[in-house]
């Protein structure tokens, strides 16, 4: 009976251990992951598809690269003191230049004369403020020089009488004095004259080849008028010297000055040139905003050389009641046409006479507009 009884227990101890034993089904959870721990963490067990895969971290974005410095830039202007060079002045002391990295190397030259002209034209000078008569002259219908900007774009000559000539009938028998015979300031004041009935025979007119001097003779009474300039129109005016007519009473379309360049320049410096009209513009939009008009005016009045009476003289005569500053530097294309019909009535366009068309190039300045706020 003890061996069968040994048995017995061996065969209870045996069923007993196999019970025990790790069953190899995989676990409940595994197959339902919302339930127990994988519910507390869904990537526990997840299955190998790529839809449920957690998607790999994109690579850190490499840093921007910097961008390039603007090169400092020196542009060699000629200029004078005229109202075209006081807006150059104005983007310069304001730091419009500064900003868009240019550094102007200057050149003074006699306000009108063909100086500034020939200058670009010989290439001494990359720009210049040019009168639009004397660019007609030198510019060989845009082969030359060509104008990139306006920066007056009104007649600012002004008829000044002598203090014993109380009208034009006083004006008989006197004569007129004015700057160059082969201006357009010369074909200006034959359109006044002839407006008013009077001859070369009844006031001749006197060249004098100095600005100055053309204030000073009427000033003195050497004449019995004077076509002025800005500069000595501010002066008489403050003086008490009664004007006669202004330029623009018979040139209503007169592109006055503008900056010139030649062709071939512009294009080997177009981005220098861009930034340099970009800061013309400012300039430009500057001096016309009238909360500035007390240090516009100051400005001006150290840019022509007058006392800041006579400057403020000339900013209300010719900023706020003519609008001859353009406010986008652009240019006056029937003003440049103007020019170019003055000059031809006293010969002194050239021939073949120029196409006005030809002596403007402005896809530069809307370039430089295009990159400033309105």
């Amino acid at each position: 009976m003890l061996k069968p009884l040994r048995w017995l227990v061996l065969t209870v101890v045996l069923i007993a251990g196999c019970g025990t034993m790790p069953t190899t089904s995989p676990p409940t959870q595994a197959a339902n992951p919302t339930a127990g721990s994988a519910a507390a963490n869904p990537t526990a067990n997840t299955p190998a598809s790529p839809s449920a895969l957690p998607p790999s971290p994109l690579p850190s974005p490499s840093p921007s690269p910097s961008p390039s410095p603007v090169p400092r830039t020196t542009v060699r202007i000629g200029m004078s003191a005229s109202l075209g060079g006081w807006i150059i002045d104005v983007a310069e002391k304001q730091g419009m230049m500064s900003a868009q990295n240019i550094v102007l190397d200057r050149k003074e030259v006699d306000p009108g004369s063909t100086a500034a002209a020939e200058a670009v034209e010989s290439r001494e000078r990359d720009i210049g403020v040019v009168t639009t008569d004397r660019l007609v002259q030198v510019g060989r219908n845009g082969q030359g020089l060509v104008m990139v900007a306006g920066l007056v774009n009104k007649g600012t000559h002004t008829l000044i009488a002598a203090r014993d000539v109380d009208g034009f009938a006083g004006l008989k028998g006197k004569p007129v004095g004015h700057l160059d015979a082969k201006s357009a300031s010369a074909a200006i004041i034959k359109r006044i004259l002839k407006a008013r009935n009077i001859s070369e025979n009844d006031s001749p007119l006197l060249t004098f080849a100095d600005p100055g001097v053309v204030g000073a003779a009427v000033a003195n009474g050497s004449v019995g008028a004077s076509l002025v300039d800005p500069v000595r129109a501010g002066r008489l005016r403050n003086s008490g010297f009664k004007v006669l007519a202004e330029a623009n009473d018979v040139a209503k379309d007169f592109q006055a000055e503008g900056l010139a360049v030649r062709p071939e320049w512009a294009r080997q410096n177009e981005d220098a040139l861009v930034r340099l009209l970009r800061a013309t513009v400012m300039a430009e939009r500057w001096i016309m905003t009238p909360t500035n008009k007390p240090a516009a005016v100051e400005q001006l009045a150290r840019s022509l050389g007058i006392e800041p009476p006579e400057a403020a003289i000339v900013y209300e005569q010719y900023v706020e009641k003519l609008g001859a500053i353009p406010r986008e530097g652009d240019i006056d294309q029937a003003g440049v046409r103007g020019v170019v019909e003055l000059l031809t009535e006293i010969n002194a366009a050239g021939s073949p006479t120029p196409d006005p068309t030809r002596l403007t190039d402005t896809t530069y300045l809307q370039r430089a507009k295009a990159t400033l706020p309105r």
